[in-house]
């Protein structure tokens, strides 16, 4: 959301849509304030938080398409107050807005379901088919993630656009790399993966394709990673295997555990990298791929779809569940100047935005 209302400050101020923004904590509002989008308003929203009321919200869906329990504003809207509200929650007072867009970001539950619970499954699943029996629209970030929801959902009736989103940075290109350097113990020469240790980014492709660079070839390399060190589904244990990996395998040296840091010294260390490897085995559209581009970076990928579609052939591609792909692609990789025309990229996803809103 931060992305899009960047985006949208690009367009002619006569084309500038007025934006409400829904908020349920104080905190939650103070990132958007900071951007300075002309004439935005707050509305504060009383959310349905308690699982009894999501559970039998659940039930009653299933059986009468009705919601019990609905997340309303604090103050009375009247009916159709707004054009459009996006991206919808599915527990929320609809009757507000004359248009409703959803937006589905991926189908990682349906590529790859063993590391959901089988409510996490139930949830996705009944919202998917929700969203595809409705009258309304929806809203992909890449048209790989459309590919899969038409294969799930042939009958469906909802109206279908793709909207890939454009990141917006704040001002990072001023911090001096040697003071990083010095904060961090940054090597010299690195390659950097910022991903969250979630179990599906699949960093263990990386540690392992270290290991067999160092023996094989006989090459001593560093990879830097940052990002939150916890996932929801797995709870520490996944970080926690990752630790042992690198201990057991002796590549101490090889690696540098940054853990959840500021985002402009994240920006400036991806920028001072060799080059960016994003190995996730599923992405609905990457951020960290459009953080790279952003900055013209060089990037090594997982072959994935939705990875090729963003980024053409601007990148190395590799097989992410086969570690000798990676360490050829390491080993071989060489610098070369890239340019992705980043501002191109900014305004097209304000102006794909304004013509879904403009179409609906």
């Amino acid at each position: 959301m931060l992305n899009l209302i960047e985006a949208l400050k690009l367009l002619p101020p006569d084309e500038q849509p007025h934006v409400t923004i829904f908020y349920t904590e104080d905190k939650d509002v103070r990132s958007v304030q900071v951007l300075n989008y002309p004439g935005i308003e707050f509305e504060r929203v009383k959310n349905v938080v308690h699982p009894i009321q999501k559970a039998l919200n659940f039930l009653s869906r299933k059986v009468s398409r009705k919601r019990i329990f609905i997340s309303r504003l604090h103050k009375k809207i009247p009916k159709n107050y707004f054009d459009a509200l996006f991206p919808m929650p599915l527990y929320f007072d609809s009757s507000i807005s004359k248009r409703l867009i959803y937006w589905i970001p991926d189908f990682q539950d349906v590529h790859l379901p063993q590391f959901f619970s089988d409510r996490g499954l139930a949830w996705r699943s009944f919202s998917r088919s929700y969203i595809a029996n409705s009258n309304e629209s929806v809203i992909f970030s890449s048209c790989d993630a459309q590919k899969d929801f038409n294969v799930l959902q042939p009958d469906s009736k909802v109206k279908q656009y793709v909207v890939p989103f454009a990141v917006t940075h704040p001002v990072y290109d001023t911090i001096d790399i040697e003071q990083l350097r010095t904060k961090y113990k940054l090597p010299p020469a690195y390659f950097f993966c910022p991903n969250q240790f979630w179990i599906h980014k699949n960093q263990l492709v990386i540690l392992e394709a270290i290991k067999k660079i160092k023996d094989v070839f006989k090459e001593d390399i560093k990879v830097v990673f940052s990002g939150k060190e916890y996932d929801r589904r797995t709870g520490q244990s996944y970080f926690d295997e990752l630790k042992k990996y690198v201990k057991k395998k002796g590549i101490e040296n090889n690696v540098l555990f940054l853990g959840f840091i500021d985002r402009e010294d994240q920006l400036a260390i991806m920028k001072n990298a060799v080059a960016v490897i994003q190995p996730s085995l599923f992405e609905g559209w990457s951020t960290v791929i459009e953080d790279a581009k952003s900055m013209n970076q060089n990037i090594i990928a997982s072959n994935l779809n939705v990875n090729m579609e963003q980024l053409g052939d601007k990148a190395v591609f590799f097989d992410p569940r086969n570690s000798d792909s990676l360490a050829n692609a390491i080993k071989d990789f060489k610098k070369t100047p890239v340019q992705f025309n980043y501002d191109i990229s900014r305004l097209k996803f304000a102006r794909d935005f304004l013509n879904v809103l403009n179409t609906l």
